[in-house]
């Protein structure tokens, strides 16, 4: 009996391959251990400084791939969080399972939330100096607001100082 090769043409009329990725843990081997013990990952990371794969076609975390290769699925409801806060660590004795909330709390007793300010934000319109301006001004917030480009809400909030503190 005589084997036969199935050709199937796939997208764009091209014959289409089936391959198979590495298994897990070589995936995850291109890491170097830290001082602290961490996995700290050497492949591609994100803006955020989180390791990521690709898997299928989609972009996967690479702590969360070692979590639930260690202990199992994640449930969507739950996110894994660094209990040494270092983001591109993938040691499974450094990751535990938390709430948005708790990751929250966690990012903060770290220092890795909220670290950027004023014109550092990237979708800032405004610069310091142009606040300072802001809060010495005499014309109205929809005045304001008009000039710099955002709304007369932003104006209120850089004068009333909820907004825009640390200048």
């Amino acid at each position: 009996m005589s084997l036969k090769r199935e050709k199937r043409k796939g997208r764009y009329g091209r014959l289409s391959r089936k391959y198979e990725l590495k298994p897990v843990g070589e995936r995850l081997s291109n890491y170097v251990v830290s001082d602290t013990g961490c996995w700290v990952w050497q492949g591609y990371k994100n803006k955020d400084g989180y390791g990521k794969l690709n898997a299928h076609k989609k972009m996967i975390s690479t702590h969360r791939v070692a979590y639930s290769h260690r202990y199992g699925p994640i449930p969507p409801w739950l996110m894994v969080c660094h209990d040494c806060g270092n983001r591109a660590c993938i040691n499974p004795e450094h990751l535990y399972l938390g709430t948005a909330k708790e990751n929250a709390d966690d990012m903060v007793r770290h220092g890795n939330a909220g670290t950027q300010k004023g014109e550092d934000i990237g979708n800032s319109k405004l610069k310091e100096r142009d606040v300072l301006a802001i809060r010495a001004s005499d014309m109205t917030g929809s005045g304001l607001s008009r000039l710099y480009g955002v709304t007369p809400t932003t104006i209120s909030y850089i004068r009333q100082r909820k907004i825009w503190r640390h200048v």
